[in-house]
């Protein structure tokens, strides 16, 4: 019997361990089942939000490949009309450029010529200068040679008039020629420019009564030939212009070398003249002396005002190439 109550309670005991095995064992799947559902939930959210990201950004993406896509569509649209534009602007670069380049050349050649006219003006002058003194005024002296003696030897009281009549026209012929020879070539700038404004001030003196003040400071030595040429006949050009326009009571002359410029002003006190004036298309005598200055490397320089006088300034650099 004691056999058999133990046998019996052994078995109670097993059952009761099975029992309590089973509820833990149900318990921990349990548990498990809970902890894999959690983290297939939380799998399943990280999934739809990479699902959702991912949709967002391959719609952002496909919008820019489609703009990106569209915008060299739009450029090579324009493509032609920039190449159009871009061919004008060189083409007109171009021209300009070339037309620069005429204009150059032609100023060039028309200083060129200038130049030569004047050369050839001065020689000519110079030509005509010598036949005056040699053909023409050796004439005329022999012819006033001739008169003399026929009024010492005339009988005739009206033959003796006659002659001395005819003795004072060709004095008057005779000082006609010197005058027009000196205007050609005066032989006095074979002295000097300084010496020649002196004569040509004191001459112009004694032709229109204006009082022609004088005023001289070279020290560097003789000058070029042609340099004293160019400022001679700027001055007598422009003594010339007071004569005929100015209307002036005084001239002044002023003839420096300072600081290594050449500079010859004419100056006046007469009526003036306005900007119109002088550049009017008629006013050959300022523009003619514009261009001498610039063969001799120069430049002329016109300043007036109307009821304040004229005053005309040749500059030129002395160590200028255009010169001799």
């Amino acid at each position: 019997m004691e056999c058999k109550f133990s046998n019996v309670a052994g078995l109670q005991a097993s059952k009761s361990k099975l029992a309590e095995l089973r509820s833990l064992a149900s318990s921990t799947v349990v548990v498990k089942c809970g902890c894999v559902c959690s983290q297939i939930s939380q799998n399943a959210n990280s999934l739809s939000d990479a699902i959702t990201t991912g949709t967002s950004q391959s719609s952002t993406g496909t919008k820019d490949r489609t703009s990106a896509a569209r915008q060299p569509k739009y450029q090579l649209f324009r493509l032609p009309h920039v190449i159009s534009r871009a061919c004008e602007v060189h083409h007109a670069r171009r021209q300009r450029a070339l037309a620069a380049e005429e204009l150059a050349r032609s100023q060039a050649n028309l200083a060129q010529l200038t130049e030569h006219l004047q050369e050839s003006i001065e020689a000519e002058r110079a030509a005509i200068a010598r036949e005056i003194h040699d053909d023409i005024g050796g004439a005329l002296t022999a012819i006033r040679f001739d008169l003399a003696w026929l009024e010492r030897h005339a009988t005739d009281a009206a033959m003796t008039r006659h002659a001395q009549a005819a003795t004072e026209m060709l004095q008057h012929a005779l000082g006609a020629s010197q005058r027009i020879m000196k205007s050609l070539r005066p032989p006095v700038l074979d002295q000097g420019l300084a010496a020649a404004l002196e004569w040509l001030a004191q001459d112009f003196e004694r032709r229109t009564s204006i009082p022609v003040q004088l005023a001289c400071c070279l020290g560097t030595g003789p000058l070029p030939r042609q340099l004293e040429l160019v400022a001679y006949r700027t001055a007598q050009e422009a003594l010339t212009n007071i004569s005929k326009h100015a209307a002036a009571s005084h001239a002044r002359i002023e003839l420096s070398d300072a600081e290594g410029v050449l500079t010859l002003e004419v100056s006046d006190d007469g009526c003036g003249m306005a900007a119109d004036a002088r550049n009017k298309r008629q006013s050959f005598g300022l523009i003619g002396l514009a261009e001498r200055a610039k063969t001799a490397g120069g430049w002329l320089d016109v300043s007036s005002r109307p009821g304040l006088g004229t005053s005309i300034i040749l500059s030129v650099p002395l160590h200028s190439d255009a010169h001799p």
